[in-house]
Formats: C-alpha cells, structure tokens, sequence
C-alpha cells in the first residue's frame, strides 16, 4: 500500500511537469518582444519556426523599420520545461519532508518513551 501511495505521488508530481512552454524572441535594434509559440491554425509551432521571417512576419512595432532579415535577431528558449519542474518539485517535496520530521519528532520522542 505504501509503494502504491509513493508511486501515484511520483505520477502526480512528475506529469505536469512534462508540459512545457517555448517563446521566441525578436530582436529588432535593442529591443525585443517576446512571443509565445502556440499551436496556431492546425499547426504546431516550435523553435524551428523562431527565424527573422517569422519575427518579420509577426509585424511588431519594434520591427517596422527593419529593412530586412538583417536588422532581425531571434532567440528560441523554454519554461517551465520537465528539468525545471522537477528541480523544483524535488526540493518542495525534500522541504515539506523535513519540516514534517521537525514538526513530528518531539512527538515520536515522547511517544517511545511512554
């Protein structure tokens, strides 16, 4: 029973944080937007699409003086990715773990003594 406890906690700490988010971000003379990467119209945005065309396409007001892909720089990053979450859900887990044994140990003590 405490091995199926442990398990379904695992399944439901680690799930969520196989989801995660890509942006894109445009550069245009010093200063940048940041655009999500969302499934748009049936297709499935990703980091191959954060080129210059795309950030071009997207026509931001940072942009409109760009006179081409030259002015255009662009980054592809990730958040919230499954490393990420894991490193945190890892140390909420380890910190509620042991403020628990701090909260219940007196108590143990006190017990086994009788």
């Amino acid at each position: 029973m405490k091995l199926l406890s442990l398990t379904l906690t695992l399944i439901l700490l680690v799930v969520p944080a196989l989801a995660y988010t890509e942006f894109c971000k445009c550069e245009c003379f010093g200063e940048y937007e940041i655009i999500e990467l969302r499934p748009q119209k049936e297709q499935l945005l990703t980091c191959n699409n954060c080129t210059r065309q795309f950030c071009l396409d997207q026509k931001l007001t940072i942009c409109k003086e760009a006179k081409g892909e030259v002015d255009v720089t662009t980054a592809c990053f990730e958040r919230e990715s499954f490393k990420d979450q894991l490193i945190v859900y890892a140390f909420t887990g380890v910190t509620v773990g042991l403020l628990a044994w701090a909260l219940f140990k007196p108590v143990l003590t006190r017990f086994r003594r009788g």
